[in-house]
């Protein structure tokens, strides 16, 4: 508690008479609870919050914020700031900030399920997947929306809805040294490889959500169309058909954004993509 007050003391949170309220709140709430020696101990519940808070907009657990408006409250109290400036620009940063968080909420809503979950607390079901951080297993949740959960990192990654997920050879993803996991929509339908951290966060483009190593636009990745797509979907023209490695032995190709197929030969012993063009098509 002391080093807690140290460092509020230190970033300007508080003053003397409302340190030892907020203390008191974060207590009663249940974020943190008080042992032997007047020591804080975070509970399950205040981890995950502030892990949830930092998934989506770190500032609201960083004392940046909070410190700033002390200065201003202070500076309003000395008379070098006008108090309407101050009220109006700090409302229209937090109804920022709040809409943005609203907005994502679903990162903080898929934390908090994993980490309540029963699931999370006794080990996950059968899947497991090495975390590229820790490198330790993360837990696989199939209640939906499935997801993967590191409990040693507490994040959450996202994966595809509505098929099967399996382990991909224990292969892991060259940009971040995550386990791949295989998704298929069912015998003889779309599969294809993903890794659980570019699916959540794109490595090329942090705007982009759900990006599957078929579509993925790595231009170095072994597991993008760089190196597996073969031509433009005949049938949305948008997409990329790009070979399934994992189809044997019902070869195929599969538009990796609509569900066009091209059936291959059966039973070859392998099929691989080769640089050269057909001159006819």
């Amino acid at each position: 508690e002391s080093e807690l007050i140290g460092l509020m003391e230190q970033h300007g949170i508080g003053t003397d008479a409302s340190i030892a309220v907020h203390i008191n709140n974060i207590c009663e709430r249940n974020y943190v609870k008080i042992e032997s020696g007047r020591t804080l101990v975070p509970t399950q519940l205040g981890v995950a919050l502030v892990h949830g808070y930092h998934k989506i907009d770190p500032e609201i657990v960083l004392p940046t914020v909070r410190s700033t408006i002390e200065k201003y409250i202070t500076m309003i109290a000395k008379g070098e700031a006008d108090f309407k400036t101050v009220v109006d620009f700090s409302l229209d940063i937090f109804h920022q900030k709040f809409s943005y968080f609203v907005a994502n909420m679903a990162s903080m809503d898929s934390l908090f399920e994993a980490s309540f979950s029963p699931i999370a607390l006794s080990g996950g079901a059968k899947l497991k997947t090495k975390c590229g951080k820790c490198r330790r297993y993360m837990h696989f949740v199939p209640t939906r929306p499935t997801r993967l959960h590191c409990p040693t990192c507490e994040e959450t990654y996202n994966l595809p809805q509505n098929g099967s997920v399996k382990l991909y050879k224990e292969l892991t993803c060259p940009l971040d040294n995550f386990e791949m996991v295989l998704f298929s929509h069912g015998s003889g339908q779309k599969s294809y490889p993903v890794c659980p951290y570019c699916y959540t966060y794109s490595p090329l483009d942090e705007t982009k959500k759900d990006v599957s190593c078929n579509r993925c636009s790595h231009p170095t990745c072994p597991h993008a169309p760089s190196h597996y797509g073969i031509c433009e979907c005949p049938q949305c023209v948008e997409g990329t058909m790009v070979l399934d490695p994992n189809s044997f032995p019902n070869w195929k190709m599969d538009c990796n954004l609509c569900n066009y197929q091209i059936r291959l030969p059966k039973n070859a012993h392998r099929i691989s993509p080769i640089d050269s063009v057909c001159e006819d098509c």
